[in-house]
């Protein structure tokens, strides 16, 4: 049975009023969207993008092992605790001692001297150091420092890539809307030129085949739009998902899809991403840490110094060849272990080796990859000129078959393909704005321009 709101009590009505005033908020902040620009987006990605992050904490884990390395250095201090328990007191027996003297000799006996506790307990604190141990250590530093570097290169490639693409997605949804609008504008535009096909063929004026051709016409632009309406849904996922942002987030861009003069010299840009690329100083420091590590691989054939001190807590435990307390100096050095640490040495010369034509082929992809983005970047801005010339084309040429229709001088046909005409015109000039954008960006970070791809570049 339905009851009359107005029937309700007034405690009811305060409580509805409450909640109302409550779920207002909530109602309007999951509607209001995001307004977000380039360097917004840029700036998002470099605190919250997963990639990003994980590249951080490389860096952090590096710098930590630098950290380890360093303690070698620092005294290794231990307590050790045993308990014993013989299958009987350990002592001394001397036999005894017979001297020859007058008049029958004289026969000395010496009690059996105790040196061990049936059960016995020890306890006592160790204390080494490291004096000389071949630059093991020092080379070991050296490589990790180098491995800092390492990860600090591969934090910012990862950085400037995941901003790079998280444009290039930006711009897919500036293309998408742009795209979206001209679905949408043509739908109406098709939806208006049927309804007036109808009223010219009451009129006698317009033909059946005139009427199922804007049937048609509109069937297209309304699958179009649907098309366009997807692909929007999916760009703006992708974005969302770059700038780890929810699904119920709703996004407004605030950049626009516009020709932004962005000039660069190709051979300075060779030459800049030569200089300032993160790969190619990736590709030195594990060189140099390679090196390291040669180093202190070979410094394990080589003596190894150290001292060390030992003090013992349980005197009565002690014998009495024991000492309390002893400091000394130890050496070692490995005569023959099968020439593991020499093979272990070579494994890393051979790995610097390759990194070495490592170097050559990073430098020169990176130079055709510069080559690469600005050839794109220069025919997007041709494709710029030559598309805006044919939207205008296409607009004026819509805009006489209108006018000729209307007349009836012209047909429907000639109305439905300067349509198409113009959607295709506002879809190339999007494409070439997208293309030139997009290379810009890329090429961008090809010269390793950090800051200004930080900023958004536009």
């Amino acid at each position: 049975m339905n009851r009359d709101p107005r029937s309700c009590g007034p405690v009811c009505r305060a409580l509805a009023l409450i909640l109302l005033i409550l779920t207002m908020p909530l109602v309007a902040g999951a509607q209001a969207p995001v307004a977000i620009g380039l360097g917004q987006a840029a700036e998002r990605v470099i605190e919250a993008n997963p990639l990003v992050l994980a590249a951080h904490q490389d860096v952090l884990a590096s710098e930590k092992q630098l950290s380890r390395a360093w303690r070698d250095y620092v005294p290794t201090i231990t307590a050790n605790a045993r308990y014993s328990y013989l299958d009987d007191d350990i002592a001394l027996s001397v036999n005894p001692i017979r001297l020859p003297l007058p008049p029958a000799g004289v026969t000395i006996t010496v009690p059996p001297v105790h040196l061990l506790d049936r059960a016995t307990t020890r306890a006592d604190v160790t204390a080494t150091v490291p004096l000389f141990t071949g630059f093991r250590i020092a080379s070991a530093i050296r490589a990790s420092r180098h491995l800092v570097k390492d990860a600090t290169a591969q934090d910012t490639l990862a950085m400037q890539r995941a901003v790079a693409s998280t444009l290039v997605a930006y711009h897919q949804c500036l293309l998408a809307d742009r795209l979206l609008a001209a679905r949408e504008e043509a739908y109406a535009t098709v939806t208006a030129h049927q309804h007036r096909v109808g009223l010219l063929q009451q009129q006698g004026i317009a033909t059946q085949y005139d009427r199922i051709r804007a049937d048609l016409a509109l069937s297209e632009a309304k699958r179009s739009l649907e098309e366009s309406r997807n692909g929007r849904l999916l760009a703006y996922a992708l974005l969302k998902k770059q700038l780890a942002f929810p699904d119920s987030v709703q996004l407004a861009l605030t950049d626009s899809l516009t020709y932004v003069p962005y000039p660069v010299d190709l051979d300075s840009a060779i030459a800049e991403a030569r200089g300032a690329r993160p790969e190619i100083r990736s590709v030195e420091e594990k060189r140099e840490a390679v090196r390291a590590m040669s180093s202190a691989e070979f410094g394990k054939m080589l003596p190894q110094i150290g001292a060390f001190a030992r003090y013992e807590f349980i005197e009565k435990s002690l014998t009495q060849l024991d000492p309390r307390w002893v400091v000394g100096v130890s050496a070692s050095l490995t005569i023959f272990n099968g020439l593991k640490d020499l093979a272990s040495s070579q494994v890393y010369d051979i790995q610097e080796e390759k990194l070495n034509n490592m170097g050559d082929e990073v430098g020169n992809s990176i130079a055709l990859e510069v080559r690469k983005y600005h050839a794109d970047k220069t025919t997007a801005e041709q494709q710029i000129a030559a598309a805006t010339t044919s939207l205008r084309l296409a607009l004026e040429a819509l805009r006489m078959a209108d006018l000729r229709f209307s007349t009836g001088s012209g047909t429907s046909l000639e109305v439905l393909d300067a349509q198409t005409a113009v959607v295709a015109g506002k879809t190339s000039l999007a494409l070439a704005l997208y293309n030139y954008r997009t290379a810009t960006i890329e090429l961008t970070r090809s010269v390793a321009r950090t800051d200004a791809l930080f900023l958004g570049v536009f």
